[in-house]
């Protein structure tokens, strides 16, 4: 007999403990190798990279929306995205647009159309700046997309 079993016999205890023992002791092996296997097949490649920024529609009328395309290669479609998007102005002052959440496009596509509200801004020149954060299984990717100018008239 090994000493581990001679161990085992000799803990003065009912079987009910030992089965109670055996199954958390299981559990908990169990447990550990399902997050060990889940973190050896997480993906762990950036999902797009952003090679151009181009609008589509500048300049845009009062109140209008800017059409932007971006031409990117996605390799991944399991990562939602959150978007933060301002516009500056001439003299370098922050115009918040509204954020925005999707999927960014299917993988494949060699560009993506985004629509931006820029409902808010005033007739003048601008700088788009967008700042995405990708939520991917296990981990976040930021991107940031290039700034484009345009233009609103009246």
């Amino acid at each position: 007999m090994t000493e581990l079993t001679k161990a085992w016999r000799t803990i003065e205890c009912t079987w009910w403990l030992r089965i109670f023992v055996a199954t958390a002791v299981g559990i908990a092996m169990g447990a550990f190798m399902i997050w060990v296997s889940g973190a050896v097949t997480i993906d762990h490649r950036a999902p797009v990279s952003i090679q151009k920024v181009e609008t589509l529609n500048s300049p845009v009328p009062a109140g209008g929306k800017l059409l932007a395309r971006i031409w990117r290669e996605k390799v991944r479609d399991d990562c939602p995205l959150h978007s933060e998007r301002y516009a500056s102005d001439e003299q370098g002052r922050a115009h918040n647009l509204p954020d925005a959440q999707g999927i960014g496009g299917a993988v494949g596509d060699d560009y993506v159309d985004i629509i931006y509200d820029t409902s808010s801004l005033p007739p003048g020149s601008y700088v788009l700046h967008v700042s995405v954060m990708y939520h991917c299984p296990g981990q976040s990717f930021p991107v940031q997309q290039q700034p484009v100018a345009f233009t609103v008239t009246d």
